[in-house]
């Protein structure tokens, strides 16, 4: 608010500053005027003073402070113009090197805080912007003169964000200008008129100042990596991989490890099929190579990159090591792991998941099938070129047969009749045999051989399509000098991206997720069954077409115009929870998640699948880590689950009871993620006393003894112990 005082002078703010200056020679850009004292509040001096320097196209820089006894002047600071002085260069012959920015310029400003009138600070002009002879020495705001200034705060701070959230320097450049082309439109905003565009080099070289900040603690790559493993990741709680070389290699320089999120460690733990790949070109070193675990996200459908490892051996002794590690600290149990047809992986892999399917991916069989052909595969002279192209794609297409059947059976027949069909081949053939046919290779790569529920998994797709992003999305086709950059873009960028893609997907926020385009289809086909033929299509577990919810297997009818005695009628399960589990047609068991009859029954019952009711839980669970991360967990008042009384009993007076095992078990599973999540609010509990810390210690003890107690007794899933049998 503007003040007046009893000298009939103004008192200005930040707000209202520029209607103190006037206009200057130049378009938009204002002045103070000569000897003309501006009077602003004292507390605000530093912020008008730099509001009026952008409004005027000038940059003051401090000759000297006067802090005052307090008799006449409380405070002073005189400041001179950037442009003042002179500068003789040493140069002899001419360089790349731009002129000096040094003109002679002899304007001088001084602020003043008086002793009478303490709140107060006075803003004077006391030279203008000339020289000794009176000439102009430059002009503020000129086009030329802006190409002097050092960029605003505003656009620094811009600069800065937009680095932290991990945009290039040449994208941050382009955003940035495009905010000065709109606000030279807005006539409101003055300020802009006077300062200067940036430019790459402005970019670059603020990276390189918060790079030590964000990601590189040490100039040396190794070093700083030590240190983002050590402090950074280990205090956000994520599991650290330290691979030992000298089990495998006396080369010292040899390195392997890596790193896992909470969030990725609980997939991790949860998934049963995973895919591995390394991809090369990650930095300048070229024998660097990045490993990853991705797994089919079971609530959305796409990828996800839940484990890394960094290293520049190439043998199978890094893996060995890294699958050890993941089985033993992180839990991890597989029954089918898809990769390249790499040997070391395999030997890796058999080592450590000995029970577990190796499966190859099929893209890359066909791919060593083609090049096999072109090399191993002829024709005689008389033979055109296009001729053995199609002969080529004859046998690939025959192959290819044979590697998408299903029943096994079958696929051997397919086999024989492909070396009957082409028994001239023998190069060819002798090599399928030796490399393709043999005993426990065949089961890698023929469909037959693996499980409907794996299906999923027949190609390494979701492994390279990441790898695809990482290096056109996250790291725009250049090849990452530093390991540190590359952790910083994995822990920070990827890491966000896939935690919001998947709220995103599973709120039914924007484009549908690949799961959900198939449900949604599956969901329409129900919706498309007449409401007069539903009742006669379904019978509940006591034989009726009564639609009351209720336990049991229902009877579900195939989806065909007419019934027959042979059409198929298939059982759909309903749990103690109300929640239809599962169907026995073909598609569930393919990929176990509900069918067309499950979404008929729900329609008919209003009964909830009970994978609709996991996808709520997942999100919820993500929603609430959400609030954790911001401090602010937003939960409405909730009737306490016990009350401790005075004399140390609990009251069981306001437990919710649950009255079926499954809903008793999803709220303690979701009861230990809000207690994952409260740990480090835990450790800022210093206000508690000892009695109180002692009590609560003594319950938790209760609770973990409790909870070993019952996994002990009703656990019956696969260990490390059993794993290793």
């Amino acid at each position: 608010m503007n003040q007046q005082n009893n000298n009939d002078y103004e008192v200005y703010t930040v707000q209202n500053v520029c209607y103190a200056l006037a206009h200057s020679t130049v378009p938009g850009v204002l002045t103070l005027v000569l000897n003309e004292p501006v009077h602003v509040r004292a507390s605000e001096w530093k912020a008008c003073l730099v509001h009026i320097s952008e409004l005027c196209g000038t940059k003051w820089v401090t000759k000297n402070k006067t802090q005052g006894d307090g008799t006449r002047i409380n405070y002073s600071e005189s400041f001179i113009c950037h442009r003042a002085g002179s500068y003789t260069t040493r140069r002899v012959v001419r360089t790349g090197q731009k002129d000096t920015k040094k003109c002679g310029c002899l304007a001088r400003l001084k602020i003043t805080i008086w002793s009478n009138n303490p709140e107060e600070c006075e803003i004077k002009l006391l030279h203008g912007h000339n020289k000794n002879d009176e000439t102009i020495a430059h002009i503020p705001g000129d086009i030329k003169d802006k190409s002097r200034l050092s960029l605003s705060r505003a656009t620094v701070s811009s600069i800065q964000q937009q680095l932290k959230d991990g945009r290039n320097c040449r994208d941050i450049r382009i955003s940035v200008l495009r905010q000065f082309e709109s606000l030279n439109n807005d006539t409101s905003n003055e300020s802009n008129i006077t300062q200067r565009k940036v430019n790459y080099d402005d970019v670059y070289n603020i990276m390189n100042k918060l790079k030590h900040e964000l990601f590189q603690f040490h100039e040396n790559d190794m070093i700083s990596t030590k240190i983002w493993l050590d402090e950074h990741l280990l205090r956000d709680n994520y599991v650290i991989f330290n691979g030992n070389s000298s089990e495998y290699t006396s080369n010292n320089n040899i390195f392997s490890f890596g790193f896992i999120s909470p969030k990725q460690l609980l997939h991790l733990q949860s998934t049963r099929s995973v895919c591995m790949d390394a991809t090369y070109k990650i930095t300048t070193q070229i024998h660097d190579i990045m490993y990853t675990i991705v797994i089919r996200n079971p609530h959305t459908g796409t990828g996800y990159p839940v484990a890394y490892m960094f290293t520049n051996n190439h043998s199978a002794g890094p893996i060995r090591q890294w699958l050890y590690f993941l089985r033993d600290t992180c839990n991890m149990t597989i029954q089918q792991m898809t990769i390249d047809c790499s040997i070391p992986e395999v030997n890796a892999i058999q080592n450590v998941f000995p029970a577990a399917r190796i499966h190859y991916c099929a893209f890359h069989v066909v791919q060593a099938w083609n090049r096999k052909l072109k090399e191993k595969v002829t024709l005689d002279g008389s033979y055109s070129q296009q001729e053995l192209q199609e002969y080529h794609h004859t046998m690939m297409d025959e192959l290819k047969s044979i590697l998408r059947e299903d029943d096994v059976d079958t696929m051997y027949n397919l086999i024989e009749e492909f070396k009957i069909q082409f028994y001239d081949q023998h190069t060819f053939l002798d090599y399928f045999d030796r490399f393709w046919i043999a005993e426990g290779i065949i089961q890698r790569w023929a469909y037959a051989f693996i499980d409907r529920g794996n299906r999923a998994m027949m190609t390494n797709n979701f492994i390279e399509s990441w790898h695809g992003q990482l290096k056109v999305n996250y790291l725009k086709h250049v090849r990452n000098k530093r390991l540190d950059r590359l952790i910083f873009v994995l822990t920070h960028e990827v890491e966000f991206y896939f935690e919001n893609e998947e709220e995103r997907i599973l709120s039914n926020n924007g484009r549908m997720g690949p799961l959900e385009n198939q449900q949604s289809r599956r969901r329409f086909r129900a919706s498309l069954v007449p409401a007069r033929e539903i009742s006669a299509m379904i019978h509940n577990p006591e034989g009726e077409n009564s639609s009351s919810p209720m336990v049991g297997n229902w009877k579900v009818r195939a989806f065909t115009p007419r019934a027959t005695r042979s059409t198929p009628v298939y059982d759909v399960v309903v749990n103690n929870a109300m929640l239809i589990e599962s169907c026995t047609c073909q598609d569930f068991i393919d990929r176990c998640v509900p069918c067309k009859h499950i979404y008929l029954l729900k329609r008919f019952t209003n009964m909830q699948p009970s994978f609709e009711s996991e996808q709520n839980n997942a999100l919820d669970v993500i929603v609430q880590a959400t609030y954790v991360q911001q401090g602010e967990l937003n939960e409405p008042e909730r009737t306490p689950i016990t009350e401790v009384q005075q004399d140390g009993e609990t009251r069981n007076d306001d437990v919710d009871i649950l009255d079926d095992v499954q809903s008793n078990l999803q709220f303690i599973s979701q009861s230990y993620t809000a207690l994952h999540h409260d740990r480090n609010r835990v450790l800022n509990l210093s206000t508690i006393s000892q009695e109180e810390a002692h009590q609560y210690a003594q319950r938790v003890r209760e609770l973990v003894l409790l909870h070993q107690t019952m996994l002990q007794r009703y656990d019956r899933t696969r260990n490390n112990n059993t794993q290793r049998q």
